[in-house]
């Protein structure tokens, strides 16, 4: 069953927020590559109000494919910096989940 997910941070400052854009594009080019079938949908997003706060709206197929999304090197290198680059760290990142109706 198709699921999204719903992912919100906040960047420690300026410079953190321009390599999270770095890091984001790269797991969005292979998440909507035909590498990851299993995703539909990778739509990252910063704030127009302030452009330190993220939000990233994807869909999969299911869970696999959402485990198999996380376990791709792009995925890891965003996840390897995450400490260094959001508020809170790995803990400042804000996972909901939703199914579709």
């Amino acid at each position: 069953m198709t699921f999204t997910l719903v992912a919100t941070f906040r960047a420690v400052d300026a410079a953190a927020a321009e390599r999270i854009q770095e890091l984001i594009r790269n797991v969005r080019d292979l998440a909507l590559s035909p590498d990851e079938p299993g995703t539909s949908v990778y739509i990252p997003t910063r704030s127009q109000a302030d452009s330190l706060d993220f939000l990233v709206y994807e869909e999969y197929a299911d869970k696999a494919a959402l485990a198999a999304h996380m376990a791709s090197a792009q995925f890891q290198a965003l996840a390897a910096e995450a400490d260094a680059l959001f508020v809170g760290g790995k803990a400042g990142l804000k996972l909901e989940y939703y199914d579709r109706f």
